[in-house]
């Protein structure tokens, strides 16, 4: 799947997760752990929901990710994108690799959106950890 809009980076994440209208939000997921790269500004960006069939792992992603000339999502741009498109999360989770929260004990985790109890998350998953298959991950093309 693949879609181009707007992101304004002047909004912030509490905003963004408010609007998104979640049913369960992981209390991790702050301004705090998950502070915005960028923070001014309005950009057009043309998204793509890529799948994966085979356990990856996230290096294993990212590299895929380069040889097609795409960048993760970072968490911002991946709300703006689940407000548009507010049920394709409910037929798989999308994992978000351009925002990382470092927990105290050293472990990286990063967002995904996902489906809990027949409502909408957003949710941690470990960085290290791998992907199952049949998950798919949120990326921005870069321009030519």
């Amino acid at each position: 799947m693949k879609s181009v809009f707007t992101i304004d980076y002047s909004k912030s994440l509490a905003f963004m997760i408010r609007v998104c209208d979640f049913d369960y939000v992981n209390l991790n997921i702050t301004e705090q752990n998950f502070p915005k790269e960028r923070s001014d500004g309005k950009a057009n960006l043309n998204f793509e929901l890529v799948p994966h069939n085979r356990k990856m792992s996230s290096e294993e992603v990212l590299a895929d990710f380069q040889t097609k000339k795409l960048r993760s999502a970072t968490l911002l741009e991946g709300l703006y994108w689940v407000k548009k498109n507010p049920e394709e999360q409910r037929k798989g989770s999308i994992v978000i690799l351009g925002s990382i929260w470092r927990h105290w004990d050293g472990l990286r985790f990063v967002p995904y959106l996902c489906s809990v109890s027949g409502g909408r998350g957003l949710d941690l998953g470990w960085f290290g950890g791998g992907w199952v298959e049949g998950v798919w991950f949120l990326a921005v093309r870069e321009p030519a």
